[in-house]
């Protein structure tokens, strides 16, 4: 929603590229602080945020209009004059005055060196920007009324005449005369450029091509109560209004694929019909769904009862053909022809071929990105910051509201819990009786913990919202909580400075740890489970040993601690991030000592990411690059770019090839890190995303932003090796496996699935029981 103030928005334009609009609020009555103007208001949808605020015409604001990217912005109104300004610092660039009639349109090419402008008495004028230099009059006047409306392409002029009921094609630099569309019907509507327009009349509605003079289609639009408002740049898409709704209509495909609860006075759409600008009582700015097959939703196409029931088949031979192929060992063979019944239209996502497809994954390694779409968006968004709040506030909030299940199915944000694969909330929890601090989830998803106010830990069970427990025993408030990755241990942190490691089955109170050396943000497992670790506000982190209880030491903290210390898989490898320093520990995996420590002020970090064995860190910078370290050396072997400000949070697969981000320009980015290339820009937010998510297998994604929170499907692709006794890759899951055994008793099972998770799922997995058992 664009803050219009008290007024109501009565026209708007947006750039070409969707990144800036503008729209004229007010009439004198409403606006006497302007001196009884009209006021134009300029907004960077990137943001959100207001540019500046414009004075402009006595009364109504007759038009607007902006270049393609959105640097010079044009009005017109009842006064005889076009005001022309610079958006970037919001000054008056030229007056330019018409006394001969009133000028209704204007229209600025997609350069912002040339405006055109239509007036009532039937004159199309155009002025040079980069002087203000009146150039020419394309058309004599005459007399048309109102009604009328301009564009400019790139070397064209198009106007529409509602009284003669026609459209006229000048040439930009010569001035000629090009074309004449005369039309038997009541309106027209431009798109951007003028190269299309819709025509509407008592019959229906057609789209033409005002450069080849054709008619295009006729649109199944019905005539009553219903209006055209926008039709983008590329006559893909128009926006119809109703009564009751907005309805964003495909023009190739000649139907409507959404309906907006938005009522429409005025639309306005960008040069590829993907940001539209909707105004009423206030501007509203909407991204469009993609269309295609790459858009995040589905949409039915008009096929007959035989194409579906032809389709429907291949699809069913296809599954049992895979069957027998996968049951044969022939795993390659069955990936082809899953691949095949994938294609088949309307099974792109179908649930029995995709689990299917998943299932086949584990025995593979992924080797790029089949498909990806958005499953649900949840109405959850991160809190704005306020004055004064640092990016180590905003990482507190992160680690501590938010998590996703390891197997993806369930995601919790704050105090809600939902179900992420169909979308649905579960539970929100009750924190009327006492503040709830520290939240967490168990990695099955089955459980959420919180750290109370009242000195208690709090357990849910989610599917059934009913409270299973609380644990007692802490003196203070529990600001923090946190459990080992296989689901057996939760540890708690109080203000009090004690560190409880309780059994979380059983629920009793294993160990209290003593020697941290002050308050308490934030506590962790190594992934391995042997190692505990107390993080204080300036980064200073407390370890202990798990299965003895021993304080082993004190790591030195980071004065500019952003994020949380990460722990590689086998637990070698420790990192802090920080604004330009990043502290590194390397622990002796007999001993347990901290040794080289290893300080990078190359970049400043707001994330890491640590590889399974310790060798390769990933940082996100507050610069906008993911870069990729050898931590033996320090040095920085590859820079990834493509985010547009800082890259908040990283989310690596299992198999440390492939890696999700973050940031501040609102999308989520897939990489490759062996080949450094971005596979996949998956973009479903309007503001910054601050928290990402990612299942063990990586199929299931979660990004949450200001604006929202976005459910992600991914579905890889997949090679199928031979099937091996070893490779070194598996060691440090290995390794971890063992450390988790000597504490208690572990399933060769969850090993198994972790170098599934791994690409790794095709090793005999009788060799990898004799290696641990």
């Amino acid at each position: 929603m664009l803050d219009t103030g008290a007024d109501w928005s009565t026209v708007s334009t947006l750039s070409a590229n969707g990144r800036i609009c503008a729209g004229s609020v007010g009439n004198p009555d409403l606006v006497p602080r302007t001196g009884g103007r009209s006021v134009v208001r300029v907004w960077d949808l990137d943001t959100g945020s207001l540019l500046h605020t414009l004075p402009a015409h006595p009364g109504r604001v007759h038009d607007l209009a902006l270049s393609a990217d959105g640097s010079v912005l044009a009005s017109c109104g009842k006064d005889h004059e076009i005001l022309v300004w610079d958006t970037g610092t919001g000054t008056l660039r030229h007056r330019l005055p018409y006394h001969a009639g009133t000028v209704y349109s204007v229209a600025v090419d997609p350069e912002g060196t040339h405006l055109a402008a239509a007036a009532d008495d039937g004159a199309v004028l155009v002025w040079d920007l980069t002087g203000g230099a009146f150039v020419r009059t394309l058309q004599r006047p005459h007399t048309t009324g109102t009604r009328i409306s301009v564009a400019m392409g790139e070397n064209r002029v198009v106007r529409w005449e509602a009284g003669h009921v026609r459209i006229r094609v000048w040439d930009l630099t010569t001035g000629r005369l090009l074309r004449v569309l005369r039309l038997p019907r009541s309106t027209a509507l431009l798109s951007p450029g003028g190269r299309f327009a819709l025509v509407r009349g008592e019959d229906g509605t057609e789209l033409w091509d005002t450069d080849e003079a054709v008619r295009l289609r006729t649109l199944p639009l019905s005539t009553k109560d219903t209006q055209a408002h926008a039709i983008s740049g590329d006559g893909r898409i128009a926006l119809i209004s109703t009564p009751t709704e907005t309805q964003v209509w495909d023009l190739d495909e000649d139907r409507c694929v959404r309906s907006l609860p938005q009522t429409c006075l005025h639309a306005v759409l960008d040069a590829d019909g993907r940001t539209a600008v909707i105004g009423s009582e206030r501007l509203v700015a909407l991204s469009v769904p993609k269309l295609g097959p790459t858009a995040p939703w589905s949409y039915p196409r008009h096929r007959s009862a035989t194409e579906y029931t032809t389709v429907a088949e291949r699809a069913r031979r296809a599954l049992r053909r895979a069957d027998r192929r996968m049951a044969d060992g022939a795993l390659s063979e069955a990936a082809r022809i899953l691949r095949q019944a994938l294609a088949l239209p309307g099974y792109e996502r179908n649930p029995e071929l995709l689990d299917r497809w998943g299932g086949l994954g584990r025995a593979g390694r992924r080797t790029g990105v089949l498909t990806a779409w958005q499953m649900f968006e949840l109405p959850h968004a991160f809190p704005h910051r306020v004055s004064g709040d640092s990016e180590r506030w905003l990482f507190h909030i992160a680690l501590t509201r938010y998590a996703l299940s390891r197997n993806g199915t369930t995601l919790f944000t704050d105090n809600v819990v939902w179900d992420s694969t169909t979308g649905l909330r579960l539970l929100t929890l009750d924190g009327e009786e006492t503040e709830l601090l520290g939240r967490t989830l168990t990695p099955d998803g089955t459980s959420v913990i919180a750290g109370c106010a009242d000195r208690a830990i709090r357990i849910w069970d989610t599917r059934s919202g009913r409270l299973r427990t609380i644990l007692k025993g802490h003196r203070g408030r529990v600001e923090a909580v946190a459990v080992s990755a296989d689901g057996a241990l939760l540890v708690s942190a109080c203000s009090r400075r004690k560190v409880r490691v309780w059994d979380l089955h059983r629920g009793v109170c294993l160990r209290v740890l003593k020697g941290a050396p002050g308050a308490i943000d934030e506590v962790t497992f190594s992934p391995d489970g042997r190692l505990v670790f107390a993080i204080g506000e300036k980064g200073t982190a407390a370890v202990w040993d798990v299965a003895t209880g021993n304080f082993l030491r004190i790591l030195p903290g980071n004065p500019e601690h952003v994020g949380p210390h990460l722990v590689s898989v086998d637990g070698s490898t420790v990192m802090s991030p920080g604004f330009g320093r990043n502290l590194l520990w390397v622990v002796d995996p007999r001993t347990r000592d901290f040794r080289d420590v290893l300080t990078t002020n190359s970049v400043s970090a707001l994330w890491l990411s640590v590889s399974a064995d310790g060798r390769v860190v990933r940082t996100a910078g507050a610069d906008g690059a993911v870069r990729v370290f050898e931590t033996a050396t320090g040095e920085c072997e590859r820079t990834l770019t493509g985010h547009e400000g800082a890259v908040r949070m990283l989310a690596p697969c299992a198999d440390d090839r492939f890696m999700l981000s973050c940031g501040d320009d609102g999308t989520v980015r897939i990489w490759d890190l062996v080949a450094g290339t971005c596979l996949r820009t998956l973009a479903g937010h309007t503001n910054e995303v601050v928290w990402l998510g990612l299942s063990t297998d990586a199929r299931t994604a979660v990004s949450v932003g200001v604006d929202h929170t976005v459910v992600w499907r991914l579905e890889w692709d997949y090679e199928f090796p031979e099937p091996a006794e070893w490779h070194d890759a598996a060691t440090p899951h290995v390794k971890a496996f063992r450390a988790r055994r000597e504490l208690g008793d572990v399933e060769v099972g969850t090993l198994l699935d972790a170098l599934a998770d791994a690409g790794l799922g095709w090793l005999r997995s009788e060799e990898i029981e004799r290696r641990v058992l």
